[in-house]
């Protein structure tokens, strides 16, 4: 658009910038580079900001949601080069009902060898053993089976291997939860989140 503006020498009448400015309402002007684009997004962000709040709409940061779509996107594709020894978890999202802060969380079933993404939470689900379920935090996970954790080729990500399994079987069915309750937190689709901008 701008090499066409320059070429025939156009003046623009910019609507967007007549709902932030007033005063220059029905006033073609010459605009400079990239002011166009400037002067879209700050728009664009303010009232997207604006119909947040209003809405109450969850946000989280556009690093960690990315993660999570390029992660869930690809995760049958690493539990094919890994294989069914392993268990690739899919990435949940879920709202604290304390405060309303949104978290990432995936299940940990049975102690079974696992690819671990970076998140804040870890569902813990035991066939034996009580109680039979509950949460626990990330860095409660680093901090007590970090020993049986090894690097994987995708950033954010560890992976248990499976030869670790049988030794980790007792601290596994025997470690105490964080006390987080799973009724303090609920379920929330990813299509209801949005990136919480600048």
């Amino acid at each position: 658009m701008e090499k066409l503006i320059e070429a025939l020498y156009l003046y623009v009448l910019d609507h967007q910038m007549n709902m932030i400015d007033t005063r220059i309402k029905d006033t073609p002007f010459k605009p400079q580079p990239e002011e166009l684009y400037r002067n879209w997004e700050g728009t664009n962000n303010r009232f997207c900001k604006e119909y947040i709040e209003k809405y109450n709409i969850p946000t989280y940061g556009k690093e960690k949601l990315n993660f999570y779509y390029e992660y869930n996107l690809n995760r049958k594709k690493i539990n094919e080069e890994l294989g069914r020894g392993y268990f690739v978890p899919k990435m949940y999202f879920f709202r604290k009902k304390t405060d309303g802060k949104i978290i990432r969380a995936i299940t940990w079933p049975d102690n079974a060898p696992i690819l671990v993404p970076e998140v804040d939470y870890i569902l813990v689900y035991r066939s034996f053993g009580k109680p039979k379920e509950g949460i626990i935090t990330f860095e409660t996970l680093k901090e007590r089976f970090g020993q049986f954790l090894s690097d994987f080729s995708i950033s954010n990500c560890e992976i248990f291997p499976a030869e670790n399994e049988k030794k980790t079987q007792p601290l596994f069915y025997l470690m105490k939860f964080d006390g987080i309750s799973n009724d303090s937190i609920e379920r929330i689709p990813a299509d209801k989140i949005v990136d919480e901008g600048e």
